[in-house]
């Protein structure tokens, strides 16, 4: 069908006034636009059918994205159309939306697309971002492809919107690398690995994106930076998808990654190699070394080449990145200034160094100062960067602040949250105005998620004004002060994968620059263990769990309930490592403590005597685990009601023991009234009462009573059928002790019969 209109206008009614507003303001500049109530007809076409052709009849569509936006079905039929039939979309984002939050298929189709951020001017965003705006429409738009065509496809989208990140924004500040960038495009023709290295500010992680941006037509990608911080999780994800199966270790992860993905090309892209954490680099070591096939390719940046050298040892090439030349620094320039002469810009160039991060805070700076003569603006480039942030101090103080911080904090990920809890006293005006600021003179950056950028040159540059160690001191105590009240203990709780909030990078990356010794700094400690458990690592989260106990112990008194919880929690790290000599030394110090610290009846003593008897069960010393087990139960069935969660896990561990200690039939008292209590308090389909309807099975079964097991165990796999996934082991584990309850009852029937004949 031919294009009758140029644009398409897409939006949710709440927007209409401002799109007419634009509207007319395309219309101004020769463009046939198509807008709903002005171009649907009456007649007896279906309103989805008319919308379907104004599609199909336009050049381009233009999405106006709010939250009603995404909530609306037809809104999102309109997009999902665009996308089928391969239409270029431009889209304009009208509430400050995460692409990361978008649901479903949206995400991947809009995850690659030109996106103007209008958010920021709710009011008259029509007006203020119209030149954005019409700058995309005139340009050759994205075009979404077909997700169904192929399963390259499929795969890309998933990761698009699972996995790059900020990989993909539009970047127009790239002059001079075009040399560079055709090198690296010709040797992965024959090379596996390529390495970009060279100093902070080169533009390293620029000529990469720029890289993607040449070929992700061809490729599937994926972005892994340094503030990936639980990179384990992302690969089992990225396995997960490829394999639908749960993989046991890190090398069969690996495996059904590489046997996933088969021949299709793909890249992982490691950007800051030499800032990622060890557990990062161990997988990409594994994954490096798993025999991969030709079509998978790694493109890393680092500042320094030899840590990676030693690890690619064939099928490798590398390209460090000097200094621009003095004209590809006056080309980038003259395309960001236009109110100076080339001898004016001669004369500004050679005054900085020639660094691409440097010639782009230059340009920003030139075009926000406006200053009236030549001289004075020659007399500002003149003071280095040093004496500029010194400058803020007196004369921007709020602005200096606020660079002072986020000079300590991760640059990768700061969200706008924490930069409001740095400005706590500030009204949201000044923050803005503060935020705007520091966009204009390129110091920071809006990332694709709308978290800020600020880079590691300019944090450096920021930290070196600070006078003294007492002034830096102070600002990474507040810092830890801030960050620990972001996330109060509740709220940590919420949390299930590390990735889920950029907060996080922030808590590991502040301990770098802390050295006193504070009660805040072991909380702290042990948000980070917590998290790190959410993530199964449980070695790193045993790390942090002694820190705090370290921190406490410098700290406390001898005897405190903090050291006594300290003790307790590196207990269950080495129970989670099934470490359990280990766990039941730890254990049995935290009861001793706690013993001298509370009352004779409490809870945590009562915690303490069940930990003990988990530990000699796993070491399979089951009198001992029994004694500990029944003294839990006589103190909790004193101090909690009747019925109580906390009672019936005591009597189900007994009923384990007397099971391990050859005692069938005290097993199956103790496992039915657990049952019992759990069938009162807890919902019909829960998975507590499946354990104890598999528990009792296992009783039976030890009785040799298998019509009794077999129906016990019928009954947990029917629960479990209910709540979890059909290929989780849980429900095989079912399926197998039913299968064999099945067989114990035929040969019992079986001998039954040949004694009867």
């Amino acid at each position: 069908m031919a294009t009758e209109n140029d644009v398409m206008l897409s939006y949710q009614w709440d927007s209409k006034q401002e799109i007419i507003e634009l509207e007319k303001a395309l219309q101004k500049k020769g463009l046939k636009v198509w807008r709903d109530d002005e171009c649907l007809s009456s007649n007896d076409k279906p309103l989805t059918l008319q919308l379907e052709n104004a599609i199909k009849s336009s050049a381009k569509i233009l999405c106006f994205i709010t939250q009603k936006y995404l909530d609306s079905p037809n809104c999102r039929l309109e997009i999902y159309f665009a996308f089928t039939i391969g239409k270029p979309m431009i889209i304009c984002l009208g509430d400050r939306i995460s692409i990361k939050d978008v649901t479903g298929g949206i995400a991947s189709i809009i995850a690659p697309l030109v996106r103007v951020n209008c958010y920021k001017n709710p009011k008259d965003w029509y007006l203020k971002n119209f030149d954005s705006i019409y700058s995309a429409l005139s340009k050759d738009a994205s075009t979404a492809k077909n997700a169904s065509s192929s399963s390259d496809a499929r795969i890309n989208s998933s990761l698009i919107t699972s996995s790059l990140n900020d990989a993909m924004l539009t970047i127009n500040f790239f002059v001079g690398r075009d040399a560079e960038l055709e090198k690296i495009k010709e040797k992965f023709r024959t090379v596996q690995f390529f390495l970009i290295h060279g100093r902070s500010g080169s533009g390293k992680t620029t000529l990469a994106r720029h890289l993607i941006e040449e070929v992700r037509n061809d490729m599937t990608f994926w972005w892994i930076s340094s503030s990936d911080i639980n990179i384990n999780v992302r690969f089992q994800s990225l396995a997960d998808k490829l394999s639908k199966t749960k993989a046991d270790c890190i090398e069969t992860m690996v495996e059904y990654i590489r046997v996933g993905l088969g021949e299709k090309s793909f890249m992982f892209v490691l950007d800051n190699f030499d800032v990622h954490s060890e557990v990062q680099k161990n997988i990409l070591r594994i994954l490096i070394n798993s025999n991969l096939p030709s079509n998978l390719k790694f493109l890393i940046t680092a500042k320094n080449h030899n840590e990676i050298r030693e690890m690619y040892t064939k099928n490798f090439d590398q390209l460090e990145l000097s200094l621009l030349g003095k004209d590809e620094c006056l080309s980038l320039l003259r395309r960001e200034v236009s109110n100076l002469s080339d001898p004016q810009l001669e004369k500004i160039v050679d005054k900085v160094e020639h660094l691409p991060i440097k010639i782009k805070m230059l340009a920003a700076k030139i075009k926000k100062l406006k200053l009236f003569s030549f001289q004075a603006l020659l007399d500002e480039i003149e003071k280095d960067s040093i004496i500029y942030y010194t400058a803020l101090k007196t004369e921007h103080p709020l602005k200096y602040k606020a660079l002072m911080y986020l000079s300590y904090l991760d640059g990768q990920s700061i969200s706008i949250e924490l930069i409001r809890s740095i400005l706590i006293n500030e009204d949201n005006n000044e923050i803005c105005e503060v935020i705007e600021d520091l966009e204009d003179f390129a110091v920071l950056k809006e990332n694709e998620v709308h978290e800020y950028k600020i880079h590691e040159s300019i944090q450096k540059e920021i930290q070196s004004t600070l006078k003294n160690d007492e002034e830096k001191k102070n600002v990474v105590d507040d810092l830890i002060s801030i960050l620990n009240n972001l996330y109060d203990n509740e709220q940590l709780e919420k949390v299930h994968k590390l990735e889920s909030s950029s907060l996080w990078t922030q808590i590991f990356n502040i301990f770098k620059y802390e050295s006193s010794n504070r009660p805040i700094k072991a909380t702290l400690y042990m948000k980070a263990a917590t998290l790190y458990e959410k993530g199964i690592n449980y070695e790193k989260s045993l790390e942090y769990k002694k820190k705090a106990l370290e921190m406490h112990q410098k700290l406390l008194p001898e005897n405190h309930p903090d050291i006594a919880d300290s003790l307790n929690n590196i207990g269950v790290s080495y129970y989670n490592l099934g470490k359990h000599q280990e766990s039941l030394e730890y254990d049995i110090k935290a009861l001793e403590m706690r013993q001298k610290l509370l009352p004779e009846n409490h809870p945590e003593i009562a915690r303490s005597l069940n930990n003990i008897g988990i530990s000699y069960d796993n070491l399979g010393k089951y009198q001992e685990s029994l004694e500990y087990y029944k003294k839990a139960l006589e103190m909790r069935q004193k101090l909690l009601p009747e019925n109580h969660p906390d009672i019936a896990r005591s009597l189900n561990n007994i009923g384990v023991s007397y099971d391990n200690l050859g005692k069938h039939q005290e097993s199956l008292e103790y496992k039915k009234k657990a049952l019992e209590m759990r069938q009162k308090l807890l919902p019909e389909n829960h998975p507590d009462i499946a354990r104890s309807l598999n528990s009792i099975g296992i009783s039976y079964g030890n009785l040799g009573k298998h019509q009794e097991s077999f129906e016990n165990y019928k009954k947990a796999l029917i629960i479990k059928q209910k709540l979890l996934p059909e290929n989780h082991p849980d429900i095989a584990r079912s399926l197998n002790n039913l299968r064999q309850s099945y067989d114990n009852l035929a040969d019992h029937q079986k001998l039954q019969a040949c004694y009867l004949m």
